[in-house]
């Protein structure tokens, strides 16, 4: 029974005919995982601020978790907007 179903039914990188497929495909490849990762992560962050109690560096660990999660999904998705925008342009 499958967790996760994305709905791209072939993320091979290896399967592209162009250069640009293949960026493309590799940006989806890091997209998808950032996809499952980023939310989990930024749940870490916010368990982290809600059991610190009264210790300031559990508070300001979770804020870091969650800022640098949001920075990182944010680059990625940039990227793999740009790769699908320029992966014709891409072809070698």
């Amino acid at each position: 029974m499958p967790i996760f179903c994305f709905a791209q039914s072939d993320i091979n990188p290896i399967s592209s005919t162009t250069f640009g497929e293949l960026i493309d495909n590799i940006a989806g490849v890091f997209f998808h995982v950032a996809i499952v990762l980023g939310p989990l992560m930024i749940i870490v962050g916010a368990f982290l601020m809600l059991f610190a109690g009264v210790n300031p560096s559990k508070i300001a660990l979770g804020k870091k978790t969650i800022l640098y999660t949001s920075i990182i999904f944010g680059i990625i998705t940039i990227v793999k907007a740009l790769t699908y925008y320029f992966r014709n342009d891409l072809s070698f």
